[in-house]
């Protein structure tokens, strides 16, 4: 009895760092276009207010801005820090990599590899993005 504990015992803890270490591919997001009424374009400010109040909403925070360009940073459960840059225009948006903290990012032959979560969160800004312009 004692040996089959001991064995799972074992395979748990040398799995654990294993699984810890995970990354996938970094990608970055394909651009996203923005669906409204034919012909009608959002102007600047308001879309610059829609990305961060959809960032926001997720504890997304704006920490540098120029013309097109939005940095958002977040800082999930005091632990993992993300930062990208959202570049849009009235046509559309693309988010891109910037840095991370605690994230196992590393470059191996060429590409990137990222904690797997970061695809999710990005994914999730992605579309309180497009939520948000839909709504103008």
């Amino acid at each position: 009895m004692k040996l089959p504990i001991l064995l799972l015992s074992l395979t748990l803890a040398l799995a654990a760092p294993l699984a810890a270490a995970k990354t996938d591919k970094l990608e970055p997001p394909q651009r996203v276009l923005f669906v409204g009424p034919a012909g009608r374009t959002p102007a600047p400010d308001t879309l610059r207010g829609a990305i961060a109040g959809a960032g926001a909403l997720r504890g997304w925070q704006l920490i540098e801005e120029a013309p097109g360009r939005m940095v958002l940073r977040n800082v999930i459960r005091g632990k993992h820090t993300v930062v990208v840059a959202v570049v849009y225009d009235p046509q559309g948006f693309q988010i891109e990599y910037v840095s991370s903290e605690n994230l196992n990012y590393k470059e191996r032959r060429g590409q990137a590899y990222i904690h797997p979560k970061y695809h999710q969160w990005v994914a999730n800004l992605a579309q309180d993005i497009s939520a948000r312009v839909a709504a103008l």
